[in-house]
């Protein structure tokens, strides 16, 4: 199954097809929710920018932890991780983003070891 246009789709429906990999074989879904996170992102204040990019991780992270999801999609949001986390590492000025981010860093890094392994 195809999805013919995601211009009407909003960023929280793009992010439910994504987390549930409701189209495996779109790959550029994953890049196009990306692109409007980060076009949205702009608009907004350093925390929001901040909690704008920890729930893209959080829909990522969704398909990478999700077995029943097909793996290259797993893995192609794999791929795309590193972009919320670098816009979040260099968001994080206080102290409680920065050890937020730590925390974050560390569960990406354990959780996609463990389910892509």
């Amino acid at each position: 199954m195809q999805i013919e246009s995601t211009e009407a789709l909003s960023i929280e429906q793009l992010a439910k097809i994504v987390s549930q990999g409701q189209y495996p074989d779109a790959c550029h879904l994953v890049g196009e929710l990306l692109s409007r996170v980060v076009s949205r992102a702009a608009t907004l204040t350093l925390i929001q920018q901040y909690r704008l990019y920890y729930f893209a991780y959080g829909v990522l992270m969704d398909a990478i932890c999700d077995d029943l999801i097909a793996r290259h999609w797993r893995e192609h949001c794999l791929n795309q991780l590193y972009l919320p986390l670098s816009q979040m590492r260099g968001i994080a000025k206080r102290i409680d983003q920065t050890e937020h981010f730590k925390a974050v860093e560390l569960e990406a890094n354990k959780l996609s070891h463990f389910f892509l392994r």
